[in-house]
């Protein structure tokens, strides 16, 4: 029953719409040579005052994968890569465009980012879950030694 009201509450229209303008904002942050993903989360924290905990959340890390992806953009069309992360997306990307086939640099530039992302994401919920009780339960015992 918990998993249907958190399922609820993550696609309210307010979550929903912090996600799509995160991603917005964050593609047109990567896109800007100079602007990172990291100064695009510190752009709009003063934003995220207004919002619930979980939009404001979901806003931030929208907004920093998006600006990830969007880097890729002036990577493969002019060769500048719009965040460090997209540096080695310039090397081969902008050879595709001189070929006239920056069309192809930019699908396989989106495919990764998606599916990298989804594959992370995944990865990062099942393993946390043994992080935790591998490791964080041995930290919390140590640390109640030292306390007394």
């Amino acid at each position: 029953m918990e998993s249907l009201e958190i399922l609820s509450n993550l696609f309210s229209f307010q979550n929903v719409l912090a996600v799509v303008a995160g991603v917005f904002i964050g593609i047109l942050i990567g896109m800007l040579p100079g602007l990172t993903a990291n100064l695009g989360v510190a752009l709009l924290l003063p934003v995220t005052y207004g919002l619930e905990p979980t939009s404001a959340l979901l806003l931030l890390v929208s907004v920093y994968t998006s600006a990830i992806y969007g880097g890729s953009f002036p990577a493969i069309l002019i060769n500048a890569p719009g965040t460090s992360a997209s540096a080695a997306t310039a090397l081969d990307g902008y050879v595709l465009t001189q070929k006239g086939q920056f069309n192809t640099a930019i699908r396989v530039s989106t495919f990764a980012s998606v599916f990298g992302g989804l594959i992370s994401g995944f990865a990062l919920l099942f393993i946390s879950i043994y992080l935790i009780f591998e490791f964080g339960l041995k930290v919390s015992l140590i640390n109640r030694e030292f306390l007394g």
